[in-house]
């Protein structure tokens, strides 16, 4: 298990968008288990459902758990789209 911060950047948080960015990110490491911890819930990284639940807000700090295959490449990659707004 590996875990790391990034700042959120976009205006709206980790809300619709960034959320839905973050989702398809996530579901790419199929055999890694990846949470969001912020405002002091942790949710599965890899539903839309729950990423808007946590709540994070542009300029929060959030944690991300990484578990399994690739878990490593996959929280490089994740908190680097994180720190880049995804993109958008």
């Amino acid at each position: 298990m590996v875990s790391g911060e990034a700042t959120v950047v976009n205006k709206e948080g980790l809300h619709f968008r960034p959320a839905g960015e973050l989702v398809k990110a996530c579901k790419a490491y199929e055999n890694c288990n990846i949470k969001l911890c912020a405002n002091g819930k942790t949710v599965n990284a890899k539903s839309i459902m729950n990423v808007p639940l946590a709540g994070a807000k542009m300029g929060q700090r959030v944690t991300i758990i990484c578990e399994g295959e690739n878990e490593e490449e996959a929280l490089r990659d994740i908190l680097s789209r994180i720190s880049n707004g995804f993109g958008l």
